[in-house]
Parts: structure tokens; C-alpha cells; sequence
């Protein structure tokens, strides 16, 4: 349904406008937008629905109609003309959904002070740690690691704070999810929006896109010339990504492809880990039997609130769901093995 259609719909019923009006909505619209070649204005007031008014740019009348309140002139960019200013319902109506009520729920939930309590992983001094060492210790153990002062000499640490990055690549695109957004605009969009999994930056074309950010770190020397992939060359699968996150974001529980291990530096903020061993998905859950496809609650926020007090009984009845957790701070890595589900 476009636009100009859900902007009628909205005007006849409380329970239509509940629904028409909910930010979803309006988020995939904004997507048809930007997948048209239209660009995204993120809105000062942080709702999708007052985004895509500001970024086809009809102004007021416009803004009217898209909130269901319809105002006069204009058309949609489907071309239908949107309506004429009319009475819409009376907004005490009321009405109860807890699909509604669910992402609303989640997105105004607080981040529970007992989700961060625990830290557990084993910890090296990665400036001391020797490539023997770290083999033995925890790559043939399959065992994680937060390896401190990985990336302390990285310049990123220096150079991507976010008004420096906003003044090198403010204008460089990179992928958030399901769209591509500016950087400036993601940005925006971290600032102010409502959403109960807010969308991140989880870009593997950064080094096309913004090349210089590939001056500003390294491999850390226990990971340098070990990557087998090399060997590929060109034909090598995706092995690198940048990624940028605020509050609540980032990625949900996943096991990670290609038998692969991998690293992840902290350059600004702090990235909150848990880990479980192979064979023990988490609960709530549920990958499929050959592991192409995982159902699990679409927020971490969600997952958090419903299943994190249950996995910590799991881990505390039984060694082999042996959980590990971690903050990681800048200029940290973490190491998470072959096969290892992590969020």
C-alpha cells in the first residue's frame, strides 16, 4: 500500500490510523524511497513516518496527510494525489494491539544493570602475547579471548571520532541493514529515532567506499599473515567490515560463516559480548538443521528481557553451556572461535 493510500486509510478508522500510523509502516516506505533513488533526510522529530514527509519535501500539507491528520494539495511519489483536508478521527480514540504495543515496549525499555553485570572471558595482554602463545592458549582451545591494548596504537583511535569522520566521509554511503545511508545521515538517524532494533552500520564495502579508513589500523600481530582465505586472492568470501552502532543496536545471536574465527576492535564507545559454545544455541533461538536460517526475537532488547535470565540458569546448572560475557572498551579486541554463537 503507497503512501497516499495508507494517508486516506488513516483518516477513517482509530483502528486504521493505530496501525497505518505505526512506525513499520512508514520505515518501509522510507526503504522504497531510498531503493527509488530518493534520499533519506532523517527529521529532527526522529520518526520514520516524519522522515519521509522532510525527504520527498511537499512541506506542511504533506506532513499532514503522511500523519493521517491530511492536509491539502500535493501528490505522493507514485504520483496519486494525496487528500483533501477532511475531519479524521477524534484522537482519544483508543485502541489496544500488542503488536503495536510491542515494539513501542522495547524501544522505551531501559537497559536492565544485571544484562552487564557479568564478566567472565578470560583476558591477555596482547601487547606481551606472543603468536605461539595465543595458538596454544585459546585458538586450539577454541577458547575467546579479549585481548587488551589489541588496537591501543591504532591512529583510528585518534582520527574517527565523530566529527572527524563526519568531515572526511560525511558524504560516503554505507550500508545499515536493509538501505544505504550517508554517514552524516546515519548519524542523524542514531540521534534521534524510535526504534526497538535500531539499524547499524555493518558496511564489508568500506575500503571502496571510504579508503583512507584503511590507514588507520592494522591486523593485530597475533592474526597477521595467518588468514588462509589469502591464498583465494580476489575470489576470497567477505572477511572485513566496519562497523558503527548506538544504544541498543547491533547483531543478534549468529554463528559465523565459513568455519571462520574472528576478531573485533572497540575504536570509540563499548561493545557488550556473550558467547556460548558450539551445540548450544541460545534459548529462544532456533536455528534451522542445517544452520542457514535462525528465528529469534527481532531485538537484542527483546532477547535480553524474555531470555537472559533463563540462559544464565542454563549456564549455571550445566558446564557445557558454558557463557561467557564481556564489555570491550577501546582499543580492545575480542577473539571468538570457530564456531562460537555470539551477540
Amino acid at each position: 500500500v503507497d503512501a497516499g493510500v495508507c494517508a486516506r486509510l488513516s483518516g477513517l478508522s482509530a483502528v486504521l490510523r493505530a496501525f497505518l500510523c505505526h512506525e513499520e509502516v512508514w520505515r518501509e516506505h522510507c526503504l522504497r524511497l531510498l531503493g527509488s533513488g530518493t534520499p533519506l533526510r532523517w527529521s529532527q522529530e526522529g520518526s520514520w513516518r516524519a522522515s519521509y514527509v522532510l525527504s520527498i519535501g511537499r512541506g506542511g500539507g504533506e506532513a499532514a496527510a503522511a500523519s493521517g491528520d491530511s492536509g491539502g494539495g500535493g501528490s505522493a511519489p507514485s504520483g496519486e494525489p494525496l487528500p483533501k483536508r477532511r475531519r479524521t478521527v477524534a484522537s482519544s480514540a483508543r485502541v489496544y494491539s500488542d503488536v503495536l504495543h510491542r515494539s513501542f515496549f522495547y524501544a522505551a525499555a531501559e537497559l536492565d544493570p544485571y544484562w552487564l553485570s557479568r564478566e567472565n572471558i578470560a583476558r591477555a595482554d596482547a601487547r606481551k602475547l606472543s603468536v605461539e602463545d595465543f595458538v596454544r592458549d585459546y585458538e586450539r582451545k577454541s577458547l575467546p579471548v579479549l585481548l587488551e591494548g589489541a588496537a591501543e596504537a591504532w591512529p583510528a583511535l585518534k582520527r574517527w571520532s565523530r566529527e572527524q569522520l563526519i568531515e572526511r566521509y560525511g558524504d560516503a554511503i554505507f550500508t545499515c541493514g536493509p538501505c544505504d545511508l550517508p554517514l552524516r545521515e546515519w548519524y542523524a538517524y542514531a540521534d534521534r529515532n524510535m526504534d526497538d532494533a535500531p539499524l547499524f552500520i555493518f558496511d564489508r564495502w568500506f575500503h571502496k567506499r571510504a579508503p583512507g579508513l584503511l590507514d588507520d589500523y592494522e591486523v593485530p600481530k597475533v592474526f597477521r599473515g595467518r588468514d588462509l582465505f589469502d591464498l583465494l586472492g580476489d575470489d576470497r568470501p567477505a572477511f572485513r567490515w566496519l562497523l558503527a552502532s548506538n544504544r541498543k543496536s547491533g547483531s543478534k545471536w549468529h554463528i559465523d560463516p565459513n568455519k571462520t574465527c574472528a576478531w573485533n576492535a572497540v575504536v570509540r564507545g563499548r561493545k557488550r559480548w556473550l558467547m556460548l559454545p558450539p551445540g548450544c544455541p541460545p534459548p529462544g533461538v532456533r536455528p534451522t538443521k542445517d544452520g542457514a536460517e535462525v528465528t529469534q526475537p527481532i531485538s537484542l532488547v527483546e532477547w535480553f528481557s524474555n531470555f537472559y535470565r533463563e540462559l544464565r540458569k542454563y549456564a549455571e546448572q550445566s558446564p557445557a553451556w558454558d557463557l561467557k560475557e564481556v564489555t570491550c572498551g577501546p582499543g580492545d579486541a575480542v577473539f571468538v572461535p570457530c564456531g562460537w554463537w555470539h551477540c
